[in-house]
């Protein structure tokens, strides 16, 4: 798919000799935002408390790697060929981050994140995205001779701390309150509106302090991840994030020199070729002190690649006088390459590292999912039959969780300490959350009995053979599920009247037993 994208993006150019749109800040600002709705679906899997579980792998991997990666392409550039040291350090420093856009995006596909090379890996792109600050610090600080660095240090220690504060102080406390009015609103579009409005918003406070678009995405996404709203903020954004992502990739496509690729196409190889298997050498040795050998080179060979971030510290550079015309085509290319490369490897991992490592991977400890259930019991609608069915479950100390998209019956349940989550079960990115093909059964509780329908077709498009079990309160709604391979459905007029009948003739038995 990124291949179909960039060259998308390079057929476009010079199809329609677009050669001079191709470098406007203005299209580069829209495609970003591609990465800013990423940054936040990281920010809503990773919390507080799951960033403190991975530690290790944010902290210590993380900044291992960067450190190790600037220094050692920095000396690699600078003694041996001889480039200027400061094009040096900004060369090192852009190869040294690796595509959150493309990892990320092909983890969650495949549901690697959960993986020991998975969690590996999304700790360091973690540390990475946050290393962009310092990274564009320095470009401003090497192209500004008269700034001095501890004003530079200073003003952005101090910009961090009032953005982190408003954000996580008054920002999340008016974040909540605004998604609890969308959410009673019950209008789909006025949620996904003010989900809307809050990453954008706190993109743009991080952008208007100096920081990247996309670290304030990410603190907005681990913000509302501390709230009952976000499996339906992941699943309404999911969509955005798609169409930019790829808009972000045609532009990338749109930077290729077609003439100046075929004259240096060579040399574009053996820069690749020598970046990607440098970068992953680093990364095994970081891992292997820490991890099993077929662990540590899954986690080298998913980040070889150069980063999208690259694009915007090379242009920085560029726009800087740092890197002339030609050195700046050269390393787009690189990282274009190196991006294209990447899905066949992701896609390959387990072949790769068979046929590299001979020995028997010891299994990393699991990291827990978004929901983390197993065996466990769906139920569709938390009102009046969904909170007996949550009842009857909980006496019998089964594993289950319920779904609903009111507001003030998911309060209500999480009050009553019940596993309870807000959201539309007919929706697919929701469905994924509740790890159905391990479930025992669904069962449909909905008040609305509209929707049962809706809600069954979608389920069983995602598990054509999961059992549901559907309360209905007419025939007619009876006789509609039958077409659909229900494994039961349960008319409730139907059955309290059976229960009724059999009380009356309990009654008549006790009373000629009377006599």
């Amino acid at each position: 798919m990124i291949i179909g994208y960039v060259t998308t993006g390079t057929l476009i150019v010079y199809a329609f000799d677009l050669a001079s749109v191709a470098g406007s800040s203005t299209l580069s600002h829209i495609a970003e935002f591609g990465i800013v709705f990423l940054m936040f679906m990281i920010g809503l899997e990773f919390s507080f408390d799951k960033i403190k579980a991975m530690k290790q792998e944010v902290l210590l991997f993380g900044t291992l790697q960067i450190l190790l990666s600037w220094v050692i392409f920095y000396l690699v550039a600078h003694l041996f060929f001889g480039i200027e040291s400061k094009v040096a350090l900004v060369v090192s420093a852009a190869f040294s981050l690796s595509s959150t856009a493309i990892v990320l995006k092909s983890f969650n596909e495949t549901r690697e994140t959960h993986t020991g090379y998975g969690r590996n890996a999304v700790g360091i792109l973690i540390m990475q995205d946050i290393a962009v600050i310092p990274i564009l610090l320095l470009i401003s600080l090497l192209a500004n001779h008269e700034a001095r660095l501890e004003e530079l240090l200073l003003h952005t220690f101090l910009s961090a701390v009032l953005v982190l504060f408003i954000l996580f102080v008054p920002g999340k406390k008016v974040a909540t309150m605004i998604l609890k009015l969308a959410a009673d609103a019950r209008m789909d579009e006025i949620f996904v509106g003010t989900i809307l409005f809050i990453v954008l918003g706190a993109s743009a406070l991080a952008g208007y302090f100096g920081f990247s678009y996309s670290l304030g995405a990410f603190i907005a996404g681990m913000i509302i991840a501390g709230t009952k709203y976000k499996y339906q903020a992941e699943a309404d954004l999911s969509h955005f994030r798609d169409l930019l992502l790829g808009l972000f990739f045609i532009t990338v496509g749109m930077q290729v020199d077609l003439e100046f690729l075929w004259n240096h196409l060579f040399r574009i190889l053996w820069v690749l070729l020598a970046v990607m298997g440098l970068k992953a050498l680093i990364i095994y040795i970081i891992i292997r002190f820490f991890r099993s050998a077929k662990v540590a080179f899954k986690t080298a060979l998913s980040l070889a690649q150069v980063g999208e971030f690259s694009f915007a510290i090379f242009a920085l550079s560029q726009s800087n006088g740092l890197l002339d015309k030609e050195t700046h085509q050269l390393l787009v290319l690189t990282v274009i390459f190196s991006m294209i490369l990447t899905p066949f490897l992701l896609k390959n991992l387990r072949a790769i590292s068979t046929a590299f490592i001979r020995e028997h991977e010891k299994s990393a400890p699991a990291f827990s999912g978004t929901i983390g259930l197993h065996n466990h019991i769906v139920v569709c609608g938390y009102g009046t039959f969904g909170k007996e069915v949550v009842a009857y479950l909980k006496r019998y100390d089964i594993n289950y969780i319920a779904i609903d998209y009111n507001l003030a019956q998911v309060e209500e349940g999480i009050k009553a300490g019940d596993n309870v989550q807000f959201g539309n079960i007919a929706q697919k990115a929701i469905l994924e959350k509740l790890n159905l093909e391990e479930c025992v059964a669904v069962v449909v509780a909905v008040d609305d009995t509209r929707k049962i329908r809706v809600i069954c077709e979608s389920i069983l498009q995602k598990v054509p053979h999961c059992h549901i079990i559907a309360k209905v309160t007419t025939k007619a709604e009876e006789e509609e599920l039958r077409e659909l391979d229900i494994y039961r459905v349960v008319n409730e007029k139907h059955e309290i009247a059976r229960l009724l009948g059999q009380a009356a003739i309990s009654c008549e038995y006790e009373r000629l037993k009377g006599r």
